[in-house]
């Protein structure tokens, strides 16, 4: 048992040295606690002029929705502020 457990950290301790080496963005983000936090949606509720609301479910339309709003309506609408006059 002892030799299968340092079996078990060698090899773990040699994956993160892999990972160091070539990921080392994923290796910075690990150590900050900055993780990539994803959902998937497979129905989207739209309103329709006509129709009233539409409900979505073909997942490339529904990415054609998700990527035009947040192109369109979840960017800041705030200006920058005038630089001082010194």
């Amino acid at each position: 048992m002892h030799h299968q457990e340092q079996c078990f950290i060698k090899h773990y301790l040699d994956l993160r040295c892999i990972n160091y080496d070539d990921h080392p963005s994923q290796k910075i983000n690990f150590l900050l606690n900055r993780f990539k936090y994803t959902i998937i949606l497979d129905r989207l509720l739209v309103s329709d002029p006509q129709t009233g609301y539409v409900l979505l479910t073909d997942p490339k339309t529904i990415k054609q929705h998700i990527m035009n709003h947040f192109q369109n309506y979840a960017l800041p609408s705030t200006h920058p502020l005038p630089m001082n006059s010194r």
